[in-house]
């Protein structure tokens, strides 16, 4: 499986960006997990941190940058992440395709994720 690809791989990419587990009956302990200030809800604040946090942990050589070898890609393969085309993925760089997917799966348009939206972002069923 691309990490990188848009779509059903493009909303799971986001939830393995956000370390969040697959497991249907996990969803709303992950809610739970993410929700740092406690309203029931994932916002994009809490999800940026959680991205950060991953984006720490692919940053293997700790140089503020994910190389393709970092993001599982083979040297040369195109990068949808990296949007100057300089072959990094900077954490701007990241979370903007991800801030993308959370947006999407934010079917109600209220700048958070319910555990429903979460579900269906792990179903493919946000629209």
């Amino acid at each position: 499986m691309h990490f990188l690809q848009r779509g059903r791989l493009g909303r799971m990419a986001l939830l393995a960006a956000l370390a969040l587990p697959l497991a249907t009956a996990a969803t709303a302990q992950i809610a739970e997990r993410l929700d740092r200030n406690g309203d029931g809800f994932m916002d994009l604040q809490e999800a940026q941190q959680s991205g950060l946090t991953k984006f720490q942990a692919l940053d293997t050589d700790r140089d503020g940058a994910l190389s393709p070898p970092e993001l599982g890609l083979a040297q040369g393969a195109a990068n949808p992440l990296d949007s100057n085309k300089d072959r990094l993925v900077s954490f701007d760089e990241y979370w903007l395709y991800f801030s993308g997917i959370f947006t999407t799966a934010d079917t109600n348009r209220d700048g958070r994720l319910s555990p429903a939206e979460l579900e269906a972002m792990r179903q493919g069923d946000s629209r």
